[in-house]
């Protein structure tokens, strides 16, 4: 996926993060531990494979900075995709 340049952004997508896949498992992008009121905010939601969801709260735990990247790739993602499928 083109305009990832940040080294978080890259890391991930070597690990799989570069392609559609049906998802199982929804996660939370800003997690509720983090703001309780963002639980049931569609925009906050995001659909993932077991693997990918798994591969997300890896990455997240690993310090501040890639938390942060995270984030942005999964909010990047959701904007792309809406643009994309207009859903």
């Amino acid at each position: 996926m083109e305009g990832y340049k940040t080294k978080g952004h890259s890391r991930l997508f070597r690990n799989g993060f570069n392609r559609i896949v049906q998802g199982e498992i929804v996660h939370h992008i800003i997690e509720i531990k983090s703001d309780w009121n963002k639980r049931f905010d569609i925009n906050n939601l995001f659909f993932l494979t077991k693997e990918n969801h798994n591969k997300v709260h890896s990455k997240m735990n690993v310090s501040n900075e890639m938390q942060y990247e995270v984030i942005k790739m999964l909010k990047d993602f959701k904007i792309k995709f809406k643009e994309e499928f207009g859903v």
